[in-house]
């Protein structure tokens, strides 16, 4: 799964390293569970042993299930962490305060106050710059160490301000690492508040407010972050950076598979990527010309959890020379779609969370 928090991750090895610190490292072999908040807004990897809850507004990560209620920080003992990631848009900031194209080191800075107690017992550290993305301030008070991460591209406009906190002397930089370890699964959807309805086959979709949708003459519903973004999409465009769209393909009744297990759908998916990837001289999705970009399709994943439709979505991450993205396979009950999504290089994995919302929003209705 893509690392939401890349950049993040980065500068926390660079500063890691910077100061002799080892930390420890993802282990792609560990198993993991999927969690989503009701609303599908959140979602996070969660080894074993590890807990969460939210909703749209927040989440929270902890190994103690007991204080993954942020109102029951003070309920924290010796071995236990938490960290709580609260998405914010930056539409939705106080422009008197913090200007609407403030550099993230300027929000922290704005922000560090913010950070200190009623009874003003908390030591807020100065904020450090760790890279143009990402900024870091320590905190701690007379029972609690803990540090807040102030990071950009959390979602297209949304940046994240996570707060790591464990008891006195216990975050220790692996135990840092150890969280950010979790956290980088984390992905987080924009609030889908528009419906489109697809007339020809009863399919309706829900996506994000303020974005544009329509479709091209090969039945592809585009979803798009801009009228201009669509115009690029449909002429064909490679994504310019700050541009986002995601695609639902329809699969045709004769062309889908007759094992429809998880294995199948990973395998049906990765060989329907691969072939769709491929140079050409008419591109089914988008109907114009493809030349090679040098994808690169990676390995087939199932995404499990029983909020999603039947269960389960199969996924396999793409990138190339032009953008980077990626490809959902949903089944609603026989009807299966392929919803995918793509960026400028570097920036594509922020809408992992938003497109696997949109192919979860899927509803097919027969004609009576």
């Amino acid at each position: 799964m893509m690392k939401l928090h890349r950049y993040l991750l980065t500068a926390l090895a660079l500063t890691f390293v910077g100061i002799g610190g080892v930390h420890a490292q993802v282990d792609s072999t560990t198993t993991t569970t999927l969690f989503m908040t009701e609303d599908g807004a959140f979602s996070v990897q969660l080894p074993e042993g590890w807990y969460a809850d939210g909703d749209a507004e927040w989440l929270a990560v902890s190994n103690n299930p007991d204080v993954t209620d942020p109102n029951n920080l003070a309920m924290m003992k010796s071995g236990d962490y938490l960290s709580l990631v609260v998405p914010v848009a930056r539409a939705a900031m106080d422009t008197s305060q913090i200007a609407a194209d403030a550099t993230i080191l300027e929000i922290a800075t704005v922000l560090a106050p913010t950070f200190t107690n009623s009874d003003s017992t908390t030591v807020v550290g100065e904020v450090q710059s760790l890279s143009d993305w990402v900024a870091r301030v320590a905190l701690a008070d007379d029972e609690n160490d803990g540090v807040v991460y102030v990071a950009d591209y959390l979602a297209p406009d949304y940046f994240s301000v996570t707060v790591m906190a464990a008891v006195k002397g216990e975050l220790t930089e692996e135990a840092e690492a150890m969280m950010l370890d979790v956290l980088q699964t984390v992905h987080y959807s924009l609030p889908l508040e528009q419906t489109y309805v697809v007339p020809d086959n009863g399919v309706t979709f829900s996506y994000p407010a303020d974005w544009k949708a329509n479709e091209n003459d090969f039945g592809t519903v585009i979803f798009a972050d801009s009228q201009n973004t669509l115009d690029n999409v449909f002429a064909g465009n490679d994504p310019a950076p700050g541009e986002f769209s995601i695609y639902a393909v329809p699969i045709s009744p004769g062309d889908t598979p007759s094992d429809l297990s998880g294995e199948g759908m990973q395998t049906f998916l990765h060989e329907f990527v691969t072939k769709l990837v491929s140079p050409r001289d008419v591109h089914p999705v988008v109907g114009v010309t493809i030349e090679d970009t040098h994808p690169v399709v990676g390995e087939a994943q199932l995404l499990e959890n029983e909020a999603l439709l039947g269960g389960m979505i199969a996924y396999v991450p793409v990138t190339n020379d032009i953008s980077e993205g990626g490809f959902f396979l949903v089944n609603d009950g026989g009807v299966l779609w392929i919803v995918l999504f793509a960026g400028a290089p570097n920036e594509g994995d922020q809408l992992f969370g938003t497109a696997l919302g949109i192919a979860n929003s899927i509803t097919f209705t027969p004609a009576e």
